[in-house]
């Protein structure tokens, strides 16, 4: 998102949100009422490092290293149309599903993804499919010495790797223990947003400044090089990245959507409304985008003869409070929603196309 836009949006998550809460999980009913949620704490790992830190409703317990959480982080309750929805995050960005594990991953900026410090406090959640917090804090920045991790954004899998980008950093972890593999320095980022898998080889995008983005590629040699530099036409500010598995990547850049292939912009249109942020798809050839209005659209776009896209948008869903990278579930045919407004994630099935 432009750098403007995700101050705004990451003051608004910190300062309407109030300090941190145990996430906690609401399950949908058939009628779209909510059942009554009920706390998912994490482990007493996870609960002391990160669940209780910054709550003055939390006071630890005597002699267990247990903690008492504070009972408002039990009141939020899923919409109509969700499986659930877990409060409790800290600016969360994105959620992916690996589906060897099967398990989520959520990222956790746990601040301003556009600040200027690199304050360290990002964190990876672990979250099972039925809605438990596994593990609050599976990859913590504070954790490790050698690994800085201020704002966790995008993320990919890729064979045994997870990788994710953070500001102008990307990070490969082990998929199954999370520990930590390597870190790629790009000198030329301004914001890196998001991470996609192409023939391979690691693509970032950048949001980059008021003078346009760029996307990077990290391939075998693992020495980063520009794929899309600024100057390209059309390039724009680079946000979601989607690789559908024939070559080619579908882009997000304010409020456009684009196609590239062989390294060119092939076809791109404007979606009804928002800055547009993460992309997700599915493997027969629909598209769900999320906007910074509150709305996710679904379509299945075609590039024409004439570098437009052929696609008619539907909105999927609307009144999400900033909804940011989604992810897919596809053995469950499950959307994944980051909402940054609520410090939540939430969980829908996704109806047949229209």
């Amino acid at each position: 998102m432009p750098r403007g836009l995700a101050r705004a949006i990451a003051w608004l998550a910190l300062s309407a949100c109030g300090p941190g809460q145990d996430p906690a999980v609401a399950t949908a009913s058939p009628q779209g009422t909510a059942t009554a949620a009920t706390s998912t704490a994490p482990p007493e790992s996870a609960q002391g490092a990160a669940g209780v830190r910054g709550s003055e409703a939390a006071e630890a317990a005597t002699g267990s290293g247990a903690a008492t959480v504070a009972p408002a982080a039990a009141t939020e309750t899923a919409p109509a149309g969700a499986v659930f929805r877990i409060v409790g995050f800290r600016t969360p960005r994105s959620v992916l599903h690996d589906p060897e594990a099967d398990v989520y991953l959520v990222s956790n900026v746990n601040g301003d993804p556009a600040g200027t410090d690199d304050d360290d406090n990002g964190f990876i959640s672990r979250v099972s499919p039925d809605g438990k917090v596994l593990d609050l804090k599976w990859i913590d920045g504070t954790d490790n010495d050698e690994l800085q991790l201020s704002a966790p954004m995008g993320m990919a899998i890729s064979g045994p790797k997870l990788w994710v980008a953070d500001r102008n950093q990307v990070h490969a972890f082990d998929l199954r223990t999370g520990r930590h593999r390597a870190s790629y320095k790009i000198h030329e980022a301004t914001a890196l947003a998001d991470v996609a898998i192409l023939d391979g080889a690691v693509i970032v995008s950048d949001n980059g400044s008021e003078f346009g983005g760029s996307l990077f590629r990290i391939g075998p040699s693992r020495q980063p090089a520009p794929y899309l530099a600024p100057n390209r036409p059309g390039v724009g500010h680079p946000q979601g990245l989607y690789a559908p598995g024939d070559g080619s990547l579908w882009v997000t850049s304010e409020g456009e959507l684009y196609r590239v292939a062989k390294r060119a912009r092939t076809a791109g249109g404007a979606l009804p409304k928002g800055a547009l942020d993460g992309i997700a798809g599915t493997p027969g050839g629909e598209l769900f985008v999320a906007s910074h209005d509150g709305i996710i659209f679904r379509g299945a776009p075609r590039p024409g003869p004439d570098g437009a896209l052929a696609v008619a948008w539907t909105e999927l869903c609307a009144g999400l409070e900033a909804p940011a990278d989604i992810g897919y579930d596809a053995k469950r045919h499950r959307l994944l929603i980051p909402l940054v407004l609520a410090n939540a994630i939430e969980v829908r099935d996704l109806p047949p196309p229209p």
